[in-house]
């Protein structure tokens, strides 16, 4: 939550660390890029917590699939497509939009997890 903060109110001074000749037109990308790219911390932290929940009970299947979602199968597909249509915007995108399908597909996962788990309490 401190970093999603910090990189909104302070992006100009993150850009600048690294911004030793203050080319203006790298500042005015990167500030777009930190404000566009740490929009999806929450998310992500979201996604990583469920991760970790499936893993916790042993649905290693469940887990995997998430962490494989949100790192390689949704964003190859997602950098490939958008830079073409967005330009540097569309790179920028990618993680975001990960994150928000990937959190679409944990959100099924879980409704599916506790359907499991009611049909296995009422066989008890």
């Amino acid at each position: 939550m401190l970093c999603y903060l910090l990189s909104f109110n302070f992006s100009e001074e993150i850009v600048n660390l690294f911004n030793n000749e203050g080319n203006a037109e790298l500042l005015s990308m990167a500030v777009k890029g930190i404000n566009i790219y740490f929009s999806a911390f929450i998310i992500m932290g979201i996604n990583i917590v469920t991760t970790s929940f499936f893993a916790s009970i042993n649905n290693t299947r469940k887990s995997f699939t998430i962490s494989m979602m949100r790192g390689l199968v949704i964003v190859i597909p997602l950098i490939l497509l958008l830079p073409n249509f967005l330009g540097m915007t569309g790179v920028w995108l990618t993680i975001p939009l990960a994150e928000v399908i990937t959190l679409g597909i944990s959100i099924m996962l879980i409704i599916s997890r506790k359907e499991e788990v009611g049909s296995e309490v009422n066989r008890l």
